[in-house]
């Protein structure tokens, strides 16, 4: 269903899970998978590139497509407190890129685009808040840390899902699942 190589732009920002992944502040990755993916904050340079625009827009560090569905991926590796003003501009802003190069529009996104924020939990979990991840795991619901739930508002309205989920999580649920 999906077949993002025949956009010249992606094709030419391939890279991997890991690469995508770095946080170049602190030399630290937050995944260590080879899956390719396309690096969209260099989609995002290029596309504006040829636009001439003088304003840089914000976006997500990856974008993965198997047959079925599209994702956008956004590592966050410090703390996300305060910072959900920009996970938002950077989940809306992407989507208008990524529908413009596709040359499609919202309704596509909301049947066939996810969105996953992956988060350092030790930078971002207070213990009672981890006591909680635990029960929330044990009983097989989604633990979304304080402030991060409005990012779920998202879902429905300009994606099909929006998976909030710590680098461990993201190992053990999403990278595990491609692998096999």
């Amino acid at each position: 269903m999906f077949d993002l190589d025949t956009e010249q732009i992606f094709n030419d920002n391939k890279t991997t899970l890991r690469e995508a992944s770095k946080d170049k502040d602190n030399e630290e990755f937050m995944t260590e998978s080879t899956i390719p993916v396309i690096d969209f904050d260099a989609v995002k340079k290029e596309y504006i590139k040829v636009l001439r625009a003088s304003k840089s827009p914000k976006s997500s560090d990856a974008l993965f497509s198997d047959e079925k569905e599209c994702y956008f991926i956004e590592f966050k590796n410090g703390n996300v407190n305060g910072k959900i003003q920009e996970i938002r501009l950077k989940m809306t802003e992407s989507l208008l890129i990524f529908t413009d190069i596709m040359k499609t529009g919202i309704s596509f996104t909301r049947e066939n685009m996810n969105y996953i924020l992956v988060y350092n939990g030790t930078k971002n979990i207070s213990s009672k808040a981890k006591m909680t991840e635990h029960l929330f795991n044990n009983a097989n619901k989604e633990f979304i840390p304080d402030g991060l739930d409005h990012l779920k508002g998202f879902e429905k309205l300009y994606f099909k899902k929006v998976s909030i989920l710590t680098k461990e999580s993201f190992d053990a649920e999403f990278v595990h699942k491609l692998s096999h």
